[in-house]
């Protein structure tokens, strides 16, 4: 496989069946789809260190008024904004693995054979697509994040911990940039998850349907996770 990194790049966006075909009969090499999802992981991890900046930022200024409750407020502060980073930046390579591990399982009792280092470096290019929904995730965060009103007597009583949560996710899904923002990054997924189909079809051999099959059914049960831990 001769092709340069930008070929392969312009490749999955616009001709994902065959560029895809052309990586899965190469050598494996991971190290392209590392760098990617790295890049990914980091604008990822900052964009989630800037949104829990903002919210904190709320929080410090809703309390502000309660002694004793700012200088705890600040360390919540600083231990949530690392957590975020890191958060953001590891989840993007959990997702990668969790993937490619339930895609190859699947596809196996489907029938197909394949490898799943091979998988896991295809994998790793289908994941592009994510690229340009954290880039939108990352200027609606910085430039449009809505602006939170968190009352302070909200906080001198702890019984409405549930009340602070609702105000902060009403505020959220009420404003159009956030709203847009999520639909978008779907929409990226549901690329991802499309030349993933494409990936299984090429690497195990499996019929479009049956590919189709494994990534619905994956999809379906890391939504069903989702929603069970969500409560």
């Amino acid at each position: 496989m001769n092709n340069s990194k930008f070929d392969l790049f312009k490749g999955v966006i616009f001709h994902p069946f065959k560029t895809i075909s052309s990586i899965q009969q190469g050598e494996i090499s991971l190290k392209s789809p590392l760098l990617l999802l790295s890049l990914i992981g980091i604008i990822s991890a900052v964009e989630s260190f800037l949104a829990t900046r903002k919210i904190v930022a709320s929080l410090l200024e809703a309390i502000s008024t309660i002694s004793g409750a700012e200088r705890f407020a600040r360390m919540i502060a600083a231990i949530s904004g690392v957590f975020s980073f890191l958060g953001g930046f590891l989840g993007v390579f959990i997702a990668w693995i969790g993937a490619t591990i339930t895609f190859h399982i699947l596809s196996k009792l489907l029938g197909g054979e394949g490898r799943f280092k091979k998988l896991l470096e295809i994998e790793g290019w289908c994941f592009l697509p994510q690229i340009f929904g954290v880039i939108v995730e990352l200027i609606v965060v910085a430039f449009y994040f809505p602006s939170i009103e968190l009352p302070a007597q909200l906080f001198s009583d702890p019984t409405q911990f549930r009340q602070i949560v609702e105000n902060l996710t009403k505020t959220l899904q009420l404003s159009t940039a956030m709203t847009f923002s999520r639909v978008f990054r779907r929409m990226m997924t549901f690329w991802v998850l499309f030349l993933s189909g494409i990936a299984i079809n090429k690497e195990y051999g499996l019929s479009k349907v049956k590919s189709a099959l494994s990534v619905l059914i994956s999809y379906f049960v890391y939504f069903t996770i989702f929603i069970l831990l969500r409560g």
